[in-house]
């Protein structure tokens, strides 16, 4: 495919100001690992005229796991320039011009705090939703424990509803997948999982409600992820899914168009039982102070 809308920016080494690498962001169409368009970036350096990659050129790293996260752009005036702010097109032009939405088509990423950090496989970009954010928090709900019943049971009285966050921490025990069951309603369901066999981490929307308006879109997207802990950073809105996975190193961006009774949240084990879960959840309030 063809490349188009890059980006460039710095960025400090876990932190360390001192010590920087520049990003080179580009969008790809098609060509993306999930199919369709998305984004791919490169780590190394710039001297102002040229960047030069410091990966081998075979070495792919993908900004987003997800169907549904394309030309994402930084903001050059934000007040710290060396903490940038992003934030994509959420879709993909293998089904953009027909989305079942009205009287909009089409939408954006929440906005992304930037950051760079050294992993076992080398430089790694992380991005994490804008604190800003947690302003719109409201009705929180916590469980700690083993007990996957008792915390579905305390969710279903939490009474869920279609715009929440959620920041996870599970250990997969001898469970061979984790799965959260989001958008439940009559006949429609999304996953959101964790395969510990394939170490991968998924969102599978062949179930959701709508989704055969284009055969391109039910589908299953996967990131691979080490075994171990999981540490899950989950936003939902009413047609969206966006997953930052390992404090961001991981990430998924999915549309999902769910019915709006379709608020069921459950978490399911197979092939053995989960270890320790701590589940901190909030409703969120609209971003818009005056609705038209």
């Amino acid at each position: 495919g063809e490349w188009e809308c890059p980006d460039l920016y710095e960025l400090p080494v876990d932190g360390n100001r001192g010590k920087t690498r520049w990003i080179l962001k580009i969008g790809m169409n098609p060509g993306h690992l999930a199919g369709g368009s998305g984004e791919q970036y490169f780590v190394g350096q710039f001297d102002g005229r040229a960047f030069k990659n410091e990966n081998p050129r075979e070495k792919t790293l993908w900004l987003d796991y997800g169907r549904d996260c394309y030309c994402a752009l930084t903001f050059n005036n934000a007040p710290d320039r060396l903490k940038p702010r992003l934030i994509g097109w959420m879709d993909n032009w293998q089904y953009a011009g027909n989305t079942p939405t009205t009287p909009w088509r089409g939408q954006m990423t929440v906005p992304r705090t930037l950051s760079l950090h050294t992993t076992p496989d080398g430089l790694r970009l992380a991005q994490e939703p804008v604190e800003a954010l947690q302003a719109l928090r409201t009705e929180p709900f916590s469980y700690a424990g083993t007990n996957l019943p008792e915390l579905n049971r305390k969710l279903a009285q939490w009474r869920p509803a279609q715009t929440f966050e959620a920041v996870v921490t599970l250990q997969p025990g001898s469970a061979r997948t984790l799965t959260w069951k989001l958008f439940d309603g009559p006949g429609e369901y999304t996953l959101l999982g964790f395969d510990a066999a394939a170490h991968t981490l998924f969102v599978d929307r062949t179930k959701s409600a709508h989704a055969g308006f284009n055969s391109h879109f039910p589908s299953r997207t996967a990131a691979p992820l080490a075994a171990g802990t999981l540490q899950l950073h989950i936003l939902v809105d009413r047609s969206s899914i966006e997953v930052f996975a390992q404090q961001g190193t991981v990430t998924l961006t999915n549309l999902v168009y769910a019915n709006p009774q379709s608020t069921g949240i459950s978490l399911e084990a197979t092939g053995g039982q989960p270890g320790a879960l701590d589940v901190k959840m909030w409703k969120l309030r609209s971003a818009w102070e005056h609705k038209p």
